[in-house]
């Protein structure tokens, strides 16, 4: 695993905060293009890797009618599904993908920040949304394993299990190259997602 980034080109100046509740008409998923992409998930504390995983047999199967959800995910495939069957109180972003959901607007500029609802696929989970706001910090270039690729670097910090997370959004595919979770116990997740084919 490999990630490194050059200096940063746009420095994150004060904007507006833009709320994006489901069916916002800025939120257009067209943006997106079919591909494959390999996906790394490291978890480190005190400089040693103490878990990893790359994708495989991961599998998420959600059904969404307004604000239920039904759904099942298996992080890997020697892992059994968790099902969700629940009614939160808003329509809401799967967390682990809130980034689509701001790199599918034209809005990211320097300094904005966007408000959105999200729900989490857990047995533990809340019946609420629970809304996130992640800052537009700046634009930056990153190689991810040696894949170099222009970034919108947006972010949230000091939330209840970590200080600091960070998403890089870009215009081509694999579009959510790198992730950075900066958890209050001092572990720290990366998450890699490099290219492999687009789909015709």
């Amino acid at each position: 695993m490999c990630a490194t980034l050059l200096p940063s080109t746009v420095v994150a100046q004060a904007k507006d905060t833009v709320t994006l509740n489901v069916g916002d008409a800025r939120v257009d998923g067209r943006v997106y293009k079919p591909h494959l992409a390999a996906v790394t998930l490291s978890v480190t504390k005190d400089g040693k890797v103490i878990e990893l995983h790359d994708g495989s047999g991961r599998a998420i199967n959600a059904d969404v009618e307004g604000a239920r959800i039904r759904a099942t995910m298996r992080p890997n495939r020697d892992t059994p599904g968790n099902a969700t069957d629940v009614t939160i109180s808003t329509p809401a972003y799967m967390f682990s993908f809130l980034g689509a959901a701001i790199g599918a607007t034209s809005l990211i500029e320097p300094g904005r920040t966007f408000r959105l609802p999200t729900f989490d696929i857990s047995p533990a989970a809340p019946s609420k949304a629970d809304w996130h706001t992640y800052k537009a910090i700046r634009r930056d270039s990153v190689n991810v394993q040696g894949h170099w690729a222009k970034a919108w670097i947006v972010g949230e910090e000091e939330q209840p299990t970590y200080i600091k997370r960070e998403i890089w959004l870009t215009e081509e595919p694999p579009y959510l190259p790198l992730g950075l979770t900066y958890f209050r116990d001092g572990r720290v997740q990366r998450f890699e997602s490099i290219l492999l084919h687009n789909h015709p």
